[in-house]
């Protein structure tokens, strides 16, 4: 499995989930408005496998 790094971004009132999966960047939003919520919603951002 490669190295996968997440962190959260503000746009607007609504955070989003931001990851790159080696060297590919993806975003998701986490539908929160509240940033330890939003944390909470990052850890559930799906695990990419790359073989």
């Amino acid at each position: 499995m490669r190295k996968r790094t997440g962190y959260l971004i503000k746009r607007g009132k609504v955070f989003y989930a931001v990851w790159t999966v080696g060297g590919k960047k993806f975003m998701q939003t986490t539908k929160q408005r509240d940033r330890r919520d939003a944390e909470t919603e990052l850890t559930k951002v799906p695990v990419i496998i790359w073989t």
